[in-house]
């Protein structure tokens, strides 16, 4: 008893067939992991680089309104020196008062509609104090210096509050 040729040839075929088969399947699926392992891999890349972005946009808001509030103490307090007796040097304050509106300029990039609108504030009334200054004084003086102080502690305020620097909680923007 012999077994036909046909059915040994029958047998080798299916086994290719059955071992091609599993291979095909197999790849298929390996090709399929390696896809979704790649979409996981792109997904962790983008939310590290949506993180540093987020982390690069804080710390230009940082510095930003760092240099703003550094820029408009500097002329705050020379129109100080200026302020008693009487103004002497206008241009050193005019110089200052330039540099805090070019850091003015890129706060408004970096910052909320609010903390602009109080940078506007503190820029007006630093303003007001110049010319109150070295346009004659008088009385309108030390109301313009007050509401320079007004202003600039507003401004403070904000610049914690949106930078996420709150020592005291019952401290709010609104009571002022």
């Amino acid at each position: 008893m012999q077994t036909p040729l046909w059915v040994s040839v029958l047998v080798a075929g299916m086994g290719v067939l059955g071992t091609l088969g599993g291979v095909l399947i197999t790849q298929r699926r390996a090709d399929k992991r390696e896809s979704e392992s790649r979409g996981r891999e792109r997904e962790i890349e983008r939310e590290r680089w949506r993180r540093e972005d987020v982390a690069r946009a804080f710390e230009h808001r940082r510095e930003a309104c760092v240099e703003f509030h550094a820029s408009v103490r500097s002329a705050r307090d020379e129109l100080f020196r200026e302020f008693h007796p009487a103004p002497t040097d206008e241009s050193r304050a005019i110089e200052l008062g330039r540099e805090a509106f070019k850091r003015y300029t890129t706060l408004t990039l970096y910052s909320s509609l609010e903390l602009t609108n109080s940078a506007t504030e503190v820029l007006a009334a630093l303003n007001d104090l110049h010319t109150v200054t070295f346009n004659g004084g008088g009385p309108d003086r030390y109301e313009a210096w007050k509401k320079l102080l007004k202003v600039e502690e507003r401004l403070f305020l904000l610049i914690r509050k949106e930078l996420g620097v709150q020592d005291d909680p019952t401290a709010t923007v609104e009571q002022l």
